[in-house]
Protein backbone atom coordinates (compact mmCIF):
# COMPACT_ATOMS: atom_id res chain seq x y z
CA UNK A 1 0.00 0.00 0.00
CA UNK A 2 1.21 3.51 -0.84
CA UNK A 3 0.40 6.21 1.72
CA UNK A 4 0.54 9.93 1.05
CA UNK A 5 -0.07 12.88 3.35
CA UNK A 6 -2.31 15.65 2.04
CA UNK A 7 -0.73 19.09 2.27
CA UNK A 8 -4.23 20.61 2.24
CA UNK A 9 -4.73 19.21 5.73
CA UNK A 10 -1.86 21.39 6.96
CA UNK A 11 -2.86 24.73 5.47
CA UNK A 12 -0.77 26.78 7.92
CA UNK A 13 2.46 24.80 7.69
CA UNK A 14 5.26 25.43 5.22
CA UNK A 15 5.94 22.64 2.75
CA UNK A 16 9.12 21.68 4.61
CA UNK A 17 7.09 21.36 7.83
CA UNK A 18 4.53 19.09 6.13
CA UNK A 19 7.43 16.93 4.92
CA UNK A 20 8.73 16.74 8.50
CA UNK A 21 5.31 15.70 9.82
CA UNK A 22 5.01 13.02 7.14
CA UNK A 23 8.47 11.68 7.91
CA UNK A 24 7.80 11.69 11.65
CA UNK A 25 4.74 9.46 11.25
CA UNK A 26 6.38 7.16 8.72
CA UNK A 27 4.69 8.40 5.55
CA UNK A 28 7.14 8.83 2.71
CA UNK A 29 5.06 10.82 0.22
CA UNK A 30 2.98 14.00 0.13
CA UNK A 31 0.74 15.57 -2.49
CA UNK A 32 1.43 18.88 -4.14
CA UNK A 33 -0.83 21.76 -5.06
CA UNK A 34 -0.89 25.55 -5.30
CA UNK A 35 -3.16 26.16 -2.32
CA UNK A 36 -2.45 27.55 1.11
CA UNK A 37 0.95 27.93 2.74
CA UNK A 38 2.46 24.56 1.73
CA UNK A 39 1.38 25.12 -1.87
CA UNK A 40 3.77 25.56 -4.74
CA UNK A 41 3.71 29.05 -6.25
CA UNK A 42 1.50 28.84 -9.33
CA UNK A 43 3.15 31.93 -10.80
CA UNK A 44 6.61 30.40 -10.38
CA UNK A 45 5.50 27.06 -11.78
CA UNK A 46 3.93 28.60 -14.89
CA UNK A 47 6.89 30.95 -15.43
CA UNK A 48 9.61 28.27 -15.11
CA UNK A 49 8.35 24.73 -14.43
CA UNK A 50 11.84 23.34 -13.80
CA UNK A 51 12.68 25.66 -10.88
CA UNK A 52 9.95 24.49 -8.47
CA UNK A 53 10.60 20.89 -9.57
CA UNK A 54 14.24 21.23 -8.49
CA UNK A 55 13.16 22.73 -5.15
CA UNK A 56 10.79 19.82 -4.53
CA UNK A 57 13.45 17.23 -5.30
CA UNK A 58 15.65 18.85 -2.65
CA UNK A 59 12.94 18.21 -0.02
CA UNK A 60 13.86 14.55 0.15
CA UNK A 61 10.31 13.20 -0.08
CA UNK A 62 8.22 11.80 -2.91
CA UNK A 63 5.36 13.83 -4.35
CA UNK A 64 2.74 11.20 -5.02
CA UNK A 65 0.51 13.51 -7.03
CA UNK A 66 -0.14 17.12 -7.90
CA UNK A 67 -3.44 19.00 -8.01
CA UNK A 68 -3.56 22.01 -10.33
CA UNK A 69 -6.40 24.52 -10.37
CA UNK A 70 -7.12 25.97 -13.80
CA UNK A 71 -7.62 29.72 -13.74
CA UNK A 72 -8.51 32.13 -10.97
CA UNK A 73 -12.20 31.16 -10.80
CA UNK A 74 -14.99 29.39 -12.71
CA UNK A 75 -15.41 32.30 -15.11
CA UNK A 76 -11.69 32.78 -15.80
CA UNK A 77 -11.07 29.30 -17.18
CA UNK A 78 -14.49 27.75 -17.61
CA UNK A 79 -13.79 24.35 -19.18
CA UNK A 80 -16.99 24.53 -21.21
CA UNK A 81 -16.00 27.71 -23.06
CA UNK A 82 -13.93 27.55 -26.23
CA UNK A 83 -12.11 30.73 -25.21
CA UNK A 84 -10.48 28.90 -22.29
CA UNK A 85 -8.94 26.06 -24.27
CA UNK A 86 -5.76 27.81 -25.42
CA UNK A 87 -4.85 29.10 -21.95
CA UNK A 88 -5.67 25.74 -20.33
CA UNK A 89 -3.52 23.85 -22.86
CA UNK A 90 -0.65 26.29 -22.25
CA UNK A 91 -0.91 25.64 -18.49
CA UNK A 92 -1.26 21.90 -19.09
CA UNK A 93 2.04 21.80 -20.98
CA UNK A 94 3.88 23.67 -18.24
CA UNK A 95 2.36 21.62 -15.43
CA UNK A 96 3.26 18.35 -17.16
CA UNK A 97 6.83 19.62 -17.72
CA UNK A 98 6.97 20.37 -13.99
CA UNK A 99 5.54 16.94 -13.09
CA UNK A 100 8.04 15.12 -15.32
CA UNK A 101 10.96 17.05 -13.85
CA UNK A 102 9.73 16.43 -10.27
CA UNK A 103 8.96 12.74 -11.04
CA UNK A 104 5.29 13.15 -10.06
CA UNK A 105 3.30 10.25 -11.46
CA UNK A 106 -0.26 11.61 -11.21
CA UNK A 107 -1.56 15.08 -12.04
CA UNK A 108 -5.12 16.24 -11.44
CA UNK A 109 -6.47 19.30 -13.25
CA UNK A 110 -9.30 20.97 -11.38
CA UNK A 111 -11.66 23.70 -12.45
CA UNK A 112 -12.02 26.18 -9.63
CA UNK A 113 -15.45 25.02 -8.55
CA UNK A 114 -15.77 25.04 -4.78
CA UNK A 115 -18.48 22.87 -3.28
CA UNK A 116 -20.11 24.58 -0.31
CA UNK A 117 -20.18 22.38 2.78
CA UNK A 118 -23.67 20.99 3.38
CA UNK A 119 -24.96 21.77 -0.10
CA UNK A 120 -26.71 19.03 -2.02
CA UNK A 121 -24.88 18.22 -5.24
CA UNK A 122 -27.94 19.12 -7.32
CA UNK A 123 -28.30 22.55 -5.71
CA UNK A 124 -24.56 23.16 -5.92
CA UNK A 125 -24.47 22.41 -9.64
CA UNK A 126 -27.28 24.91 -10.20
CA UNK A 127 -25.37 27.54 -8.25
CA UNK A 128 -22.22 27.23 -10.33
CA UNK A 129 -23.53 27.01 -13.87
CA UNK A 130 -21.85 29.73 -15.92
Amino acid sequence: MHLSLSTWAFARLALEEVRAVASAIGIHAIDGNTRYRPGISEDALLADPLAPAAQLQNLGITLSDYFHKLGADTVDRNLALKGSIEANVRDLEKVLTFADAATILAVFFLPDRPIPVGQAAKRCSRLWIV
